[in-house]
């Protein structure tokens, strides 16, 4: 966001459009955000009035969220969810790593079909790239990135990540099956969230 004036102008009117309330970062940090703000670049308007009223939370955070010191980072924006105001925005930079898993995680725990699931998360190879099913390339990227994603989410991140890497196709059906278990002990083992937040937060996202 931080680079392209154009894409957070519109980013920007299109969260005032839709009536975002809170905004999480896995990005920037707070410094960024200041920096840029400082040199009239980075963000619009109506994210400087969100910042304004304490509504712009940061969690500057790695790809790799299953690192462990990631993967608490990762419940402690699950947490903040409970106790903001929706609707909300998260973003990262290219929002298909960062973003993308957190919208796997949060889509699954809220029964979303592995269609919707798909289709969200290879949206950003359009909003970013202008890539689609028309790209010569486009069933590799899902393979390589989409549906490694998952499996590697299904494991919780215990994965021998040479074999994956080795890996050409994967069994999406029988993935897609065990992620709901998986999100949910990932959220409770890893991320550190009790079950009762994972319940609260199914169900603040299932509105």
């Amino acid at each position: 966001m931080i680079d392209n004036p154009t894409r957070y102008e519109y980013a920007d009117g299109l969260a005032r459009k839709v009536g975002i309330r809170t905004v999480f970062t896995l990005a920037h940090s707070e410094e960024q955000w200041k920096n840029a703000l400082s040199t009239g670049s980075g963000y619009g308007e109506y994210c400087k009035e969100l910042y304004d009223e304490g509504n712009i939370l940061f969690y500057k955070s790695a790809i790799d969220i299953f690192v462990d010191k990631e993967a608490v980072k990762i419940g402690e924006v699950m947490r903040s969810m409970l106790k903001s105001d929706p609707p909300f925005l998260i973003h990262c930079q290219h929002g298909r790593d960062r973003t993308g898993l957190v919208g796997i995680i949060l889509q699954t725990l809220a029964g979303a079909t592995y269609e919707e699931v798909e289709s969200s998360y290879m949206k950003a190879f359009y909003n970013w790239h202008r890539l689609d099913a028309s790209y010569p390339y486009y069933a590799d990227l899902h393979t390589i990135l989409f549906e490694r994603i998952l499996y590697i989410l299904s494991k919780e991140g215990d994965v021998d990540i040479a074999k994956i890497c080795a890996m050409t196709t994967f069994p999406t059906e029988e993935i897609f099956r065990s992620l709901p278990s998986a999100v949910v002990s990932y959220l409770h083992n890893k991320s550190g969230l009790s079950y009762d937040e994972i319940e609260q937060l199914r169900k603040l996202i299932s509105l």
